[in-house]
């Protein structure tokens, strides 16, 4: 693994200590804010992509801003998505959007529907070095150089690279546990080539974890008032 791979795990691990969905203090929840990260998985179907393939498995990482009043709320996303060696593609992608909640309260076991634009620069080499998962590493279309003496045929490699808009789709299930918080989310993006040929139209579907620490500060329930004023002593 290259350093640049090794420093944004760190990266992304310090932020899961740090990045803490929070509640506001007080006897009712106002609002909450926060940050954490995103690990995930899904698949695209890329329409010009040849001679690259055009399914292709991706996994991401990245980290999520986030912020709610209940019932409405806001994100904004970045991660880096990769195909590894069995695809060549690579994307960095961005995410700005609001979420509804559909089903339960702030701290709770709770559905929310979420919405957003997405920009993507995607890059993909037919040949060149490997592409790592998960991580971003800075050899993308450098191939080995040749062995001294020999002669060696040169296989032509065929690099791409494309800025996509599109429309980012889906729903969140948050499961928060004691001090943990847990969201995982389902999403599709389809989107659109907007400065070349390639990768042309595409479709993204993904499914995401999202890990963090909640405030302990907070209270998730609303306390009962109590009572005030004169009490009156009924009469015999």
């Amino acid at each position: 693994m290259t350093r640049g791979g090794a420093a944004w795990i760190a990266l992304v691990g310090a932020a899961s200590v740090l990045g803490l969905p929070r509640v506001a203090r007080g006897d009712q929840v106002d609002s909450r804010y926060g940050f954490a990260p995103v690990v995930g998985t899904g698949f695209a179907v890329v329409s010009h992509a040849a001679p690259l393939p055009s399914f292709v498995g991706l996994t991401a990482l990245g980290g999520e801003f986030l912020g709610e009043v209940p019932p409405w709320g806001g994100f904004l996303r970045a991660e880096f998505v990769s195909s590894g060696d069995g695809g060549r593609w690579t994307e960095l992608s961005f995410a700005l959007g609001g979420s509804r909640r559909l089903v339960g309260a702030a701290g709770r076991v709770s559905l929310l529907a979420r919405a957003g634009v997405a920009y993507q620069h995607w890059m993909g080499s037919s040949g060149g070095c490997g592409v790592l998962l998960f991580v971003p590493n800075s050899c993308m279309s450098q191939g080995p150089p040749p062995m001294m003496g020999l002669i060696m045929a040169v296989t032509p490699v065929t690099s791409y690279s494309g800025d996509v808009l599109g429309i980012l789709g889906g729903v969140r299930l948050e499961l928060p546990v004691g001090p943990l918080y847990f969201a995982v989310d389902t999403s599709a993006t389809p989107g659109l080539d907007v400065g070349s040929s390639s990768p042309g139209a595409l479709i993204g579907f993904r499914l995401d974890l999202l890990v963090g620490f909640r405030d302990r500060r907070s209270t998730d329930e609303t306390p009962e008032p109590q009572q005030t004023g004169p009490r009156f002593r009924r009469g015999t």
